[in-house]
C-alpha cells in the first residue's frame, strides 16, 4: 500500500513531543487511535483528524499538488481556537515538517469554528493545507 500524505502527516503529529506548541496547547502528545485519527472522527472527548481532500493536478509526472483538512475537536471553542490556530502557526511552512521534499502552506491564517456538536458536548475547529512535494 502507498504512504499517503495523510499518513506523513500522521506520523508527524504522532512523532511530536510534549514540549512541541502544538502539543502543549493541547495539554498532551497525540496518539494514533486515541486522539489521533484519518478520514473520520474518533468517538472521544478530543480528536484530531486529517482528512485528505484530493488537491489540484499534478505539476508533471513527479510533482504533486495534494492538500488536507485538519479538524479538532475538544470541549471548548477556547481550546479548539487555540489548538487549531498551533497547528496553522507551526504547520505554515516549516521546512523540517511533516512533508519529506515538501511544503505546507496553510489556505487559511486562522482556523475556522465548525460549530458545536453532540448537545454543547463538543466545538470543532478546522484548518485547510495545500501541499507541495515529490510523489512518494
Amino acid at each position: 500500500m502507498a504512504t499517503t500524505i495523510a499518513d506523513e502527516m500522521k506520523m508527524y503529529l504522532a512523532s511530536l513531543t510534549a514540549t512541541n506548541v502544538i502539543c502543549s496547547d493541547l495539554g498532551a502528545t497525540f496518539l494514533w487511535g486515541t486522539n489521533l485519527t484519518i478520514g473520520a472522527e474518533l468517538n472521544s472527548s478530543i480528536c484530531l483528524t486529517i482528512i485528505p481532500t484530493g488537491g489540484g493536478p499534478p505539476t508533471d509526472k513527479d510533482k504533486q499538488n495534494s492538500s488536507v483538512s485538519i479538524q479538532f475537536k475538544t470541549q471548548t471553542r477556547q481550546k479548539a481556537l487555540s489548538v487549531m490556530q498551533s497547528v496553522i502557526n507551526h504547520l505554515h511552512l516549516n521546512s523540517d515538517c511533516a512533508i519529506p521534499k515538501g511544503k505546507i502552506y496553510a489556505v487559511q491564517s486562522t482556523p475556522i469554528l465548525l460549530g458545536v456538536r453532540e448537545g454543547g458536548q463538543s466545538v470543532i475547529a478546522a484548518a485547510n493545507f495545500n501541499i507541495k512535494h515529490v510523489k512518494f
